[in-house]
């Protein structure tokens, strides 16, 4: 089973974005706010898009999500480049993308630029495209995976309903939030710390991106969210050895 990926070292939140085209409403810079409902769009105008990012300096990074888009699939030549400047004539490295509904993440080799594109070329001009978060930055693997049985998904309910003294039933329809309840056995002292930085950066406040499994599925094991609940670690012997069992409680983020 594949390692769970952690992206929360997010360099894209300093850096300046623009893009080939922006909607009336919109703007790139919404790409780095951590709303998805606060979303980019791109005009009609162009079948040739890109999104590009000016972190200020280089930095190394290994993960990459755009998070909340509505690419349908029929694009073409969807990728990540990087340069050291600003001149995409021929860029330093290139990685080619897989369309996945909702999520498009990546995770590579460390590359050190200051400059960084998204781009795709639309199937027709005509067509909107919109994207409400983009997350670009180091990425971590946990060591080992959950369990199994150690992860659960589940859904927390925003609607409200009132009864009114006839006994009818009164609905406000609210959003559907995933949630995802991790068991993390068996951490070296180096995911704990990982785990205990992320916490103390982001708290309950800030929401972050966690892959549990990119290999097996690339979108689904995917969650954009805030934490809930870091459970403490527990310091537990496995095989002569001396190792950490952590809980993680996660909440989507809209």
């Amino acid at each position: 089973m594949a390692k769970p990926r952690l992206l929360w070292r997010d360099a894209a939140r300093q850096a300046t974005v623009t893009a080939s085209s922006t909607a009336d409403g919109t703007e790139a810079a919404a790409l780095t706010r951590p709303h998805l409902s606060d979303a980019w769009q791109c005009t009609g105008s162009q079948a040739a898009e890109w999104i590009k990012l000016d972190l200020g300096s280089a930095v190394a990074c290994g993960g990459f999500a755009l998070i909340g888009h509505d690419l349908d699939g029929t694009e073409t030549g969807l990728s990540l480049q990087a340069n050291a400047t600003d001149d995409w004539t021929s860029p330093a490295w290139t990685l080619s993308l897989t369309y996945q509904p909702g999520v498009i993440a990546a995770f590579f080799a460390e590359q050190t630029y200051r400059w960084w594109r998204l781009v795709f070329t639309k199937a027709s001009a005509a067509d909107l495209r919109s994207a409400g978060r983009l997350m670009l930055g180091p990425s971590y693997e946990l060591t080992w995976g959950p369990r199994r049985d150690g992860f659960r998904w589940g859904h927390r309910d925003l609607s409200t309903v009132r009864v009114v003294p006839g006994g009818q039933a009164h609905a406000d329809a609210g959003a559907v939030l995933r949630t995802l309840s991790a068991a993390l056995p068996a951490l070296p002292q180096a995911d704990v710390d990982e785990l205990q930085a992320l916490a103390d950066s982001m708290g309950t406040h800030t929401p972050w991106f966690v892959h549990l499994n990119p290999d097996l599925d690339p979108s689904g094991w995917a969650l954009y969210g805030r934490l809930t609940r870091l459970g403490g670690a527990e310091y537990r012997t496995y095989d002569g050895g001396h190792l950490w069992d952590v809980a993680l409680e996660m909440e989507e983020a809209l």
